[in-house]
């Protein structure tokens, strides 16, 4: 697969994120990116076009991050339910709102907490 420059970027970041770690990916937590067309404002775009482009993207960051053994926490799949729930994008209609936040971080919390050696 011929990555794209998003990819390469937000590898880039990964490798970065991994060194500043000393070298111990299982200290970084991945996030995949949510898709911004299920907004008010992302859907004036081209939905599908940004669909695609984000799950190729996602699909390449879970390949790489998996590989490496960095965790990876998928709030792109939490993001999903903005299509259909309001509360969940800000009054701007293109940010996330702090109920999607939340939820974000309540996902992320264990890895988190495995990342730093902390325990329930």
């Amino acid at each position: 697969m011929r990555l794209t420059i998003p990819a390469l970027l937000c590898l880039a970041l990964l490798c970065l994120a991994t060194a500043l770690a000393d070298d111990e990916p299982k200290r970084v937590l991945g996030l995949t990116i949510p898709n911004y067309g299920l907004t008010p404002v992302g859907s004036v775009y081209d939905t599908a076009r940004i669909r695609l482009e984000l799950e190729d993207l996602n699909d390449e960051l879970l390949h790489q991050m998996v590989a490496r053994g960095t965790p990876v926490v998928d709030v792109a799949a939490l993001a999903d339910a903005a299509a259909d729930e309001p509360v969940l994008v800000a009054r701007d209609g293109l940010h996330y709102s702090i109920e999607m936040y939340r939820r974000w971080v309540v996902e992320m919390l264990p890895a988190v907490c495995e990342a730093l050696g902390l325990r329930d």
